[in-house]
């Protein structure tokens, strides 16, 4: 999902930000209201969101960093103390309608939700559970509902309600951008970029550099994390058992180098990712990440059915991020009959929500 911040003649400092949400929040209105929080990446957006719940101790929050639009009704459900179902079936009006305690609700790093980077579930946040609250609440409610976004301008030009768009932020790619003339550093960056989980084991790093056509090993890698710019821009983790994880600092950068790829070139990368980490040979790590982001690759390769119809690759997938694959790859696109792909689908109205991988196999 691509999305960028409208400029705005009227963007505050932070302090200023919550100074006038928290005004907004204690104006005696009588109905509910709604404001989005818009802004750069490191303007301050979610420190404001939690200063307001520290202020407000009865507030609702909700991060949707990571979570599908599903768990994120699911967790507001709970923290508003309404019953949840299993799943919402793409549907949280009854749930909005049940509110009646007048709440502060804040729903954090909207534009962050799902696990993959090729994904819809910002967009399902804001279309399923955002619009919920404010289409089908009580009439006669005071709810006050903050919602951070990445445009605020754009959300209010959508959907109404009123904006705070803070000033500052950092740059993704800090100056001097990433040097052309060093085909290593660029092909490193983009690959990391490209990749569909924002963590990645240091031999997958490797493999993706290939898949975008520049062979670089993982002890040039290793060597590129500790020099400059890079040891500016990505971080290096372990995943507890000894294998290096690696990630860009800030998820702003991924997200920037994505968009200035031609679509046709990252479509190939993405493609040969697919076929080399669908080999029965893969290494743990190739699993490992195979499982978090493979279906990914394919969504953005269209190549979504295509894997689907792969049941070895299928199951080393996890359910979870092939349900967010398949949200992305068939947005707006007919389904075609009698495969995979309709079954699916129709698992993904009925609402099913799998407990485990071998429950997901089994269906």
């Amino acid at each position: 999902m691509t999305m960028t911040t409208t400029p705005s003649s009227e963007a505050l400092p932070a302090e200023l930000a919550l100074t006038r949400a928290l005004r907004w929040i204690d104006r005696p209105r009588d109905t509910s209201a709604w404001m989005w929080i818009g802004g750069r990446a490191g303007s301050g957006r979610t420190a404001l969101l939690r200063e307001v719940v520290a202020r407000h101790p009865g507030a609702v929050h909700v991060d949707c960093a990571g979570s599908s639009a599903e768990q994120v009704a699911r967790d507001l459900a709970t923290a508003l103390g309404i019953p949840a179902t299993e799943s919402f079936k793409g549907n949280f009006a009854a749930v909005a309608r049940q509110i009646t305690d007048d709440p502060i609700v804040v729903l954090a790093n909207t534009q962050w939700a799902g696990r993959l980077r090729t994904s819809r579930e910002p967009e399902r946040v804001l279309g399923q559970v955002a619009r919920a609250l404010i289409e089908h609440h009580r009439r006669g409610l005071r709810m006050r509902l903050l919602v951070e976004v990445d445009d605020g301008p754009g959300t209010v030009a959508e959907w109404r309600g009123r904006q705070l768009t803070l000033e500052g932020g950092f740059d993704p790619i800090p100056a001097p951008a990433a040097p052309d003339d060093d085909p290593t550093l660029s092909a490193a960056l983009r690959a990391l970029a490209l990749a569909e989980h924002r963590f990645v084991p240091l031999t997958v790093w490797s493999l993706l550099c290939s898949a975008l056509g520049q062979d670089i090993p993982e002890s040039r890698l290793d060597t590129l994390l500790g020099e400059a710019p890079v040891a500016d821009w990505v971080h290096r983790a372990d995943d507890g058992t000894g294998t290096a994880l690696i990630s860009f600092e800030q998820e702003a950068t991924a997200r920037q180098l994505r968009v200035q790829m031609p679509v046709e070139e990252a479509k190939s990368f993405h493609a040969r990712g697919v076929t080399a980490l669908s080999a029965a040979d893969a290494s743990n790590e190739m699993r490992w990440y195979a499982e978090r982001a493979l279906a990914g690759h394919a969504a953005a390769a269209d190549q979504f059915e295509a894997l689907l119809e792969d049941t070895e690759a299928v199951a080393r997938v996890g359910y979870a991020t092939l349900f967010e694959a398949f949200e992305a790859a068939f947005h707006g696109k007919p389904i075609p009959q009698g495969g995979t792909a309709a079954r699916m689908h129709y698992l993904t109205r009925r609402g099913v929500q799998p407990s485990s991988q071998g429950e997901w196999l089994a269906l």
